[in-house]
C-alpha cells in the first residue's frame, strides 16, 4: 500500500471555509497509510528528497527534516489543475 504524506505550511484550506480543515483532516485520518504534517515550510526539493523545517516547541528552535518521495505534487491554490493526473 502506498504511503501518502501531506506537508502543509498551515492547515488544510485555511483560507477557505472554516470547517474545511476539520472535514479533510477527519476524512484522511481514517487511512493508516496517510500522514499529515502541518505548519511545515518546504525549503528545498532535491531529486526525490523534500527538505522542510518546522518550529519545534519542545526544543524552542527551528528543526529541519526531510522525507523521500516517488511523486511530488505541489498545491498552491484553491482551483485544482488535475491535468497532470490524467
Amino acid at each position: 500500500q502506498a504511503q501518502i504524506t501531506f506537508l502543509s505550511q498551515g492547515v488544510f484550506l485555511e483560507r477557505a471555509l472554516p470547517k474545511a480543515h476539520t472535514y479533510i483532516y477527519k476524512l484522511f485520518s481514517k487511512y493508516s497509510n496517510v500522514k499529515m504534517l502541518f505548519h511545515r515550510k518546504v525549503s528545498k526539493i532535491i531529486n526525490q528528497r523534500i527538505i522542510f523545517s518546522y518550529n519545534d516547541a519542545k526544543l524552542h528552535t527551528i528543526t529541519e527534516s526531510e522525507i523521500e518521495a516517488d511523486v511530488i505534487v505541489i498545491c498552491v491554490g484553491l482551483q485544482p489543475n488535475t491535468q497532470v493526473l490524467e
